[in-house]
């Protein structure tokens, strides 16, 4: 009896199609968490974040043990694209209030850009209020030099991040109601520079350096 052909099983890309489509699902799991946290805020649950998906609830705890690791992945994935959009701003910037009214305007004008995104981040803070380490990190470099340098007044770095994000906040929520308001922000920026110590001229200028650098929706 003749045998038949021997089938060669290609193992290598058999394990990189599976990759890919792990990754597919877990980036539809990432949408789908922004898709219902913007909606639903608190209210959501696994089964929300499944069905949105168009998986079972059983696949999401493949992928996210938990809600919170859901999260923070889309935590980490907002940071990345706000992180990334700034670069071109703060190329050669290194007074550290420029640093701070670049971040914070960039901040605001990216909320609006991308208000589902920020919808579902606000409401992450609703769920989880309390402070990350990651959550620092694009502040506190630059209150520290600032401080350091004799630029910023003498103040505790937290204290002062505290002041400088419920202000960038709240300038973003107004933008995003009314997108008229986004100039506003501006104005919100030179309060901050002015509580951080700089004197008004000071502040002015550093403001509308920082507006220049930041494109703003049309």
């Amino acid at each position: 009896m003749t045998a038949g052909p021997r089938i060669r099983v290609n193992l290598a890309a058999r394990a990189a199609n599976a990759e890919m489509r792990r990754a597919k699902t877990r980036a539809g799991l990432i949408e789908a968490g922004l898709s219902v946290l913007s909606r639903k805020g608190p209210a959501a649950s696994v089964e929300d974040y499944a069905a949105a998906a168009g998986v079972s609830r059983g696949t999401f705890y493949n992928y996210f043990p938990s809600p919170d690791d859901l999260h923070q992945a889309l935590r980490r994935r907002f940071l990345r694209a706000v992180s990334a959009d700034l670069a071109g701003p703060m190329d050669g910037v290194e007074d550290p209030a420029a640093r701070i009214a670049i971040l914070s305007l960039h901040l605001v004008v990216y909320c609006v850009r991308n208000s589902g995104e920020a919808r579902a981040m606000f409401q992450l803070d609703r769920l989880r209020p309390e402070r990350r380490p990651g959550d620092k990190d694009l502040y506190a470099d630059a209150l520290r030099a600032g401080v350091a340098a004799g630029r910023f007044r003498k103040v505790d770095v937290e204290a002062a991040r505290t002041l400088i994000s419920g202000a960038v906040r709240m300038a973003a929520l107004d933008a995003m109601a009314e997108p008229e308001r986004l100039a506003a922000a501006e104005t919100v920026v030179f309060l901050v520079l002015v509580g951080l110590g700089l004197d008004d001229a000071d502040a002015s200028a550093v403001t509308r350096l920082a507006a220049g650098r930041i494109a703003t929706p049309a």
